[in-house]
């Protein structure tokens, strides 16, 4: 009897775990299908995003600023909407800058057709007046310019060595080859040439000199014509005056101090103001103004006097290397001075440069057939000048001459004002 019993209490032992062994798995595989497969439904799919994607995916452009984005160039960023915006909410842009008053105006006219709805104003400022002015602010931590732009290479690098220049990379700056790009901060965009201006009714054009060279010979042969008839700049009140020196230096290294000496004989009449000596030419007050700054003469003193020619010289075509626009260190309206950086950087900006001011820009994808301006049947682009003028890069137009600067002022000095 004990042992039928422990057998079937064993049978029932044995039939219970085949059975666990069976109904186990699937029961428990009933019971989590549902949870299992909610999840998967719900967290589909399951790449995280920053809360500045969410933020962006929620927001829409405003229609206007959509449609001025369909007018920029395609390689802007995707979210410079938001420049747009924030200077549209600023609503001011303030300017220091030494271009003409006209240069200047055509720009702004062109920039307010893309953002019509900032207001711009402007101080305009000679060069070293600029620098100071903008210095004594900055340092004094007053804010009252967005954008700065002075022709002195020298003096914007002092203001980056001061750290008075705010950063700010432009998807415009690839278009400018690196020697004139300071990253984030500065573009050199172009070049400004001279020419020799002279008064037609009083100078033949085939008495004109067409180097330095040919007009110290014309000293030698007749001084008392020339005595106190030639304009040229003072290199200490203007930069172009010791920019002259350099080129001198550079065109006639072993004679140039000599040239000089022979044409401060003549007693030449010098000024820091292109307009200035512009208007001593037209005037008759001189009959030579020795290479003075082509897109004042070509822009406002021709027009004034008729009967004064200029043209770009043989020997070296004498230039300066401009800086760009930069942002002040803190502007009060940052989002609409990015804009401006972006504007005068652009190809639309720079071709005016070119063909309306007589400038030779630095920018890559401006083709000779775009060019329309000529002087004496050369073409105001890049590739046309050179092997006529030296091109200097930014570090040599702001870095090196930033040490030398002074060397030339004293030696200019010395020369026309102490006869030395």
């Amino acid at each position: 009897m004990k042992r039928s019993l422990l057998i079937l209490i064993t049978s029932i032992i044995i039939i219970i775990a085949i059975a666990s062994i069976i109904l186990i798995p699937y029961l428990s595989t009933q019971r989590q299908a549902p949870v299992e497969a909610t999840p998967r439904t719900m967290t589909s799919p399951t790449i995280a995003r920053t809360p500045e994607e969410v933020k962006q995916t929620q927001e829409q452009i405003p229609e206007d600023i959509k449609s001025i984005m369909k007018m920029l160039p395609s390689y802007y960023p995707s979210d410079y909407w938001r420049i747009i915006q924030g200077a549209k909410a600023e609503g001011r842009l303030t300017i220091y800058s030494n271009y003409r008053e006209e240069h200047l105006k055509r720009l702004i006219e062109e920039f307010n057709k893309l953002y019509p709805f900032i207001s711009v104003t402007y101080v305009l400022l000679p060069t070293q007046q600029g620098y100071e002015r903008y210095l004594s602010e900055a340092t004094s931590g007053l804010r009252n310019v967005d954008v700065v732009q002075i022709y002195d290479a020298p003096l914007v690098y002092d203001l980056l060595q001061k750290n008075l220049v705010g950063k700010y990379e432009s998807p415009e700056a690839q278009f400018y080859p690196s020697e004139y790009v300071v990253p984030g901060y500065v573009v050199a965009s172009l070049y400004g040439p001279y020419v020799i201006t002279w008064n037609s009714k009083l100078l033949s054009d085939d008495k004109v000199p067409s180097t330095l060279k040919d007009l110290v010979r014309a000293i030698n042969q007749s001084p008392d014509f020339w005595r106190g008839k030639i304009a040229i700049y003072d290199a200490i009140l203007s930069t172009s005056g010791w920019m002259h020196m350099y080129f001198y230096n550079v065109t006639y290294p072993n004679e140039w101090t000599s040239l000089l000496r022979v044409l401060a004989s003549a007693k030449p009449k010098y000024q820091w103001s292109a307009g200035i000596l512009g208007d001593w030419v037209g005037k008759g007050d001189v009959v030579l103004g020795w290479t003075l700054a082509g897109w004042i003469v070509d822009g406002i003193i021709v027009k004034r006097y008729p009967e004064v020619k200029f043209k770009l010289p043989e020997d070296t075509i004498i230039n300066l290397l401009f800086p760009d626009f930069f942002i002040a260190r803190d502007p009060p309206h940052p989002n609409a001075a990015k804009l401006w950086i972006d504007f005068v950087l652009s190809k639309r900006a720079q071709l005016i440069n070119v063909n309306e001011f007589g400038f030779i820009s630095t920018r890559k994808d401006i083709s000779p057939e775009e060019v329309k301006k000529e002087w004496g049947g050369v073409k105001l682009h890049i590739d046309a000048v050179k092997g006529k003028m030296k091109l200097l890069t930014w570090k040599e137009a702001a870095v090196d001459l930033y040490q030398k600067r002074d060397y030339y002022k004293e030696t200019w000095y010395r020369i026309f004002v102490l006869g030395g």
